[in-house]
């Protein structure tokens, strides 16, 4: 099957759910649909769980530990443009790649009005603490089961001790959006925080708590590393896999204000104002990649410019060939989530 944006199976079963968006709770009347998931329709066929091929074979788990010091500052080189690896690894899946997962998934719909747009989510575990998923690159809400990472998980979400709420992305509509002029590119990207900020994580504390884990890969780690940066008194851990923090080769020489407040490599480099770094050194800071990883300069780039500002920073660079893709994800998710 042709596997399109995010590269994850299109019919995850879950349970589909529309959220008072007011409240964070599921409204009176509302119902539990039956359909199939994706964007011809909104749910799956049968509630229960997705079934994936069984695990087989697993890369060789190894890394080198760095801590990030004040004094540790690394030349960020040539940072290559980032790519979707759901497209590169979707056409790579095969039995046995990934585990699992017996993890039931709730299905959420609501119509946005930052985005002037449904949007759609998928919830895995029933309590413990919250992690915030950003997908890869022209990813969806789906791609963190099809991929593998919801099975990772199993025992922490089983046990309570975690929830997945799995985002939608609009990169399509925004950064990735070559049919539009980079300002509005830029300002549909906007649009997008402020649904992830006036949305999504008031019902995330309403069911879940304040404190909040925020994690994603690739494309997906420059927005959470973003977010966190951005807003890091409602973040409590950062998880970010393979990143690279440079937006502007997205959009053509454009530069802005809104560019620059959104491009981590330029505001952090100048960053000085407490009311952000304060509590942005209280955040527990993990920054990921493979010693092969294209984006290992730009991660090691911004553990660098995190430690000139005083903010503590765990810097990993995994060994043993570890690259650019899930199985090294998956390993650095299970390592890390703790």
């Amino acid at each position: 099957m042709k596997q399109q944006g995010g590269g994850a199976p299109r019919n995850p079963s879950v349970t589909a759910t529309v959220t008072d968006m007011d409240t964070g709770t599921v409204p009176a009347g509302a119902k539990h649909t039956d359909r199939e998931s994706g964007p011809e329709a909104r749910a799956p066929s049968s509630t229960g769980t997705v079934t994936v091929p069984p695990i087989s074979a697993t890369p060789k788990k190894g890394r080198t530990w760095y801590l990030a010091l004040s004094k540790l500052c690394i030349d960020a080189g040539c940072i290559e443009p980032l790519h979707s690896p759901s497209l590169e690894t979707a056409s790579r899946r095969k039995a046995g790649e990934v585990g699992e997962s017996n993890v039931h998934g709730e299905y959420r719909r609501w119509w946005s009005p930052s985005l002037g747009r449904e949007m759609e989510m998928l919830v895995y575990g029933h309590a413990g603490v919250p992690v915030l998923v950003f997908p890869t690159s022209m990813g969806r809400f789906y791609e963190w089961e099809g991929f593998g990472m919801v099975a990772t998980l199993t025992r922490q979400l089983e046990a309570g001790w975690n929830t997945l709420y799995c985002l939608d992305s609009v990169d399509t509509e925004a950064l990735y959006n070559r049919a539009v002029h980079p300002s509005a590119r830029i300002a549909r990207h906007e649009q997008y925080e402020a649904y992830v900020v006036h949305e999504v994580l008031p019902m995330i504390a309403a069911e879940r708590g304040d404190f909040l884990i925020v994690a994603g890969a690739s494309f997906g780690a420059y927005h959470a590393a973003n977010f966190t940066f951005r807003h890091p008194a409602r973040v409590g851990k950062l998880i970010a896999m393979g990143g690279a923090y440079d937006i502007k080769p997205f959009l053509n020489g454009y530069y802005s204000e809104a560019v620059y407040f959104h491009n981590p490599v330029d505001y952090l480099a100048n960053l000085t104002d407490e009311a952000y770094l304060t509590p942005l050194r209280r955040v527990d800071l993990r920054l990921l990649a493979g010693e092969h990883d294209f984006c290992r300069h730009s991660t090691e780039h911004v553990a660098g410019l995190l430690a000139a500002r005083g903010v503590p920073c765990r810097l990993e660079i995994w060994e043993h060939g570890a690259g650019h893709d899930w199985p090294w994800w998956r390993e650095m998710l299970a390592v890390h989530i703790a």
